[in-house]
């Protein structure tokens, strides 16, 4: 499945968040937030272009309230290299 020497790819990535998050949920529901690998490289595109656009930002409050999560897990990917 895998194989030495190669990094893991953004569908494993959110695969693996997704069986964490499910974990989470059913024995701490609402404390913690999960975004996708997409999630900060989007953010930051939108930023360094100037085009954050305001409603965005509010659609997060639609899926979870950051004010009472304890923990929101943001997978990032640094230059393509690592997680």
């Amino acid at each position: 499945m895998f194989h030495p020497k190669e990094w893991l790819g953004d569908a494993v990535i959110n695969f693996c968040l997704k069986l964490l998050a499910d974990e989470l949920a059913a024995a701490y529901p609402r404390k913690f937030a999960f975004k996708d690998t997409n999630f900060f490289k989007s953010r930051t595109r939108e930023l360094l272009n100037g085009n954050v656009e305001y409603k965005k930002v509010t659609n997060w409050k639609k899926q979870f309230d950051v004010l009472q999560c304890e923990k929101i897990f943001v997978p990032i990917n640094i230059r393509n290299s690592h997680w």
